[in-house]
């Protein structure tokens, strides 16, 4: 069958007409799945990006909080020791929390999280170690002066009770 001409052009029968607007559909189906194919890459990019590398330096930031409140928290323990023995627990316990703040920052490096954020945390962390050794070294320097006290005042009372002792019969004479 032969098309047929309006005004110069050709006009296209219907089958044509269902052809082409069938082939325009499955085109546009097709950009559209292509959209959608490079949406949804870009969207599981963003989740990768978030669940490897985000989420672990935020959980190991978090874990460096609350290290590092609790050595905040602990040192008032070891300032109040009241003997030898308690502040060498106390000390021990807080190096141990302090070791744990470096290993922690060392896994933040490995992660991969911004360079200079790690270079600006490093000291931070070496100066919260200087500081609580020498906290401990003031601690342990007050309780010696404390022991040595306690030998004073007990030499004291006992230069006092001779002193009472030969005192004693001079009063009694006295009188």
């Amino acid at each position: 069958m032969r098309p047929w001409r309006w005004a110069g052009r050709v006009a296209l029968g219907i089958k044509a007409k269902l052809f082409l607007a069938l082939c325009g559909m499955a085109a546009m189906t097709v950009i559209a799945g292509l959209v959608a194919w490079y949406a949804f890459d870009q969207v599981g990019r963003s989740v990768r990006h978030i669940t490897e590398d985000s989420l672990p330096a935020m959980a190991l930031s978090l874990q460096l909080a609350e290290k590092s409140a609790t050595i905040a928290a602990t040192a008032p323990a070891l300032m109040a020791a009241a003997s030898p023995a308690e502040q060498v627990r106390e000390q021990a316990n807080l190096e141990a929390r302090a070791d744990e703040l470096a290993a922690l920052v060392e896994q933040l490096r490995v992660t991969g999280i911004d360079r200079q954020a790690i270079a600006e945390l490093a000291p931070i962390q070496e100066q919260i170690t200087h500081r609580l050794r020498e906290l401990s070294a003031s601690i342990e320097q007050r309780l010696a002066l404390l022991a040595e006290r306690e030998t004073a005042v007990t030499r004291l009372a006992a230069a006092h009770d001779r002193f009472l002792e030969v005192l004693e019969p001079i009063v009694d004479a006295a009188a």
